[in-house]
């Protein structure tokens, strides 16, 4: 899962890779929303995407936010994910 800002290389490794990519609207500033991702999941979501800078606009996602979800996500469903935060 992406938000809308993601780079396009996110939309090419999908397509190489048989992914099917959700896009999610970015917020009014123009970031990754959260709340909008956390809407989205399902339990056939493999990642959460943030950018630090995001391609169009050089805003920084919210990336704790999001690493935050994803563990939330991850002990919710007692499943192996990693978590990077780079």
């Amino acid at each position: 899962m992406v938000a809308e800002s993601a780079h396009a290389a996110f939309d090419k490794a999908c397509h190489y890779f048989c992914i099917k990519m959700v896009k999610v609207p970015v917020g009014a500033d123009q970031r990754a929303n959260v709340a909008a991702m956390r809407a989205a999941i399902t339990e056939n979501t493999i990642m959460l995407v943030g950018s630090a800078p995001s391609y169009p606009h050089g805003m920084i996602d919210p990336i704790k936010e999001l690493s935050d979800l994803a563990l939330e996500v991850r002990v919710r469903r007692r499943h192996h994910h990693r978590v990077a935060r780079c």
